[in-house]
C-alpha cells in the first residue's frame, strides 16, 4: 500500500513537473511526456503513447486526457485522478501569475522582446511532438498516405479536424478490418 501511494505521489509530481516547465500549450508537453513515460520510465510503449494521443484527440483538452490516460495505465483510477490534478495545477498557477505580469507589462519593451522567442519555441515544440507521434503511426504506405492527405486537407481547406479524425477512423476500419 505504501509503495502504491508513493507511486501516486510520484505520478502527480511527474505531471506537475511537465505542466510547470512546459510553455506554449498542451502540444508542447508531448515531447516531454514521451521522453519521461516511454523512454525514461518505460511505463508505456511508443504504441501505447500514440494511443493516448489518439484518444485525447477525440475529446476536449487532448493533452490533459493523455495525462489521465497515462495515469490510468500506470495506477488505475487513482492514478488517473492524481495525473489530471498534477497536469492542471501548474497551469492554473502559471495563468494566474502570468495574467498579473502581462497586465502590468503588456505595453513594455520587455514583452516585445520576449513574445517572439516564446512563439518560435512553441513552433519547435509542436514540430518535435509531430515527429515523435509520427514514428509509431506511420507503419506502411496507407498510413503514410493518410498523414500526407490529412496534412494537405488541414492546411489547404477549412474542414474541421473532427471530420478528419472521424473519417480516418472509418478508413482505418475499412483498410485494416
Amino acid at each position: 500500500m505504501n509503495s502504491y501511494i508513493g507511486l501516486l505521489f510520484y505520478l502527480c509530481f511527474q505531471f506537475m513537473k511537465i505542466g510547470l516547465f512546459t510553455f506554449g500549450g498542451g502540444y508542447g508537453m508531448i515531447p516531454i511526456m514521451h521522453r519521461e513515460f516511454v523512454e525514461r520510465l518505460h511505463w508505456l510503449t511508443p504504441t501505447q503513447f500514440l494511443d493516448a494521443a489518439a484518444i485525447g484527440q477525440i475529446t476536449p483538452g487532448p493533452v490533459a486526457i493523455m495525462a489521465t490516460f497515462i495515469g490510468y495505465k500506470v495506477a488505475g483510477f487513482p492514478g488517473a485522478i492524481t495525473s489530471t490534478i498534477g497536469i492542471f495545477f501548474p497551469s492554473v498557477l502559471i495563468v494566474y501569475l502570468a495574467g498579473k505580469f502581462y497586465a502590468r507589462y503588456r505595453n513594455s519593451h520587455l514583452m516585445e522582446n520576449i513574445l517572439p522567442t516564446i512563439n518560435a519555441t512553441v513552433v519547435g515544440l509542436l514540430g518535435a511532438a509531430a515527429v515523435m507521434l509520427a514514428k509509431p503511426a506511420i507503419i506502411d504506405i496507407p498510413t503514410a498516405a493518410i498523414v500526407l492527405v490529412t496534412f494537405l486537407v488541414v492546411t489547404l481547406t477549412k474542414i474541421s479536424p473532427t471530420w478528419l479524425i472521424l473519417g480516418s477512423g472509418i478508413l482505418g476500419w475499412i483498410l485494416f478490418h
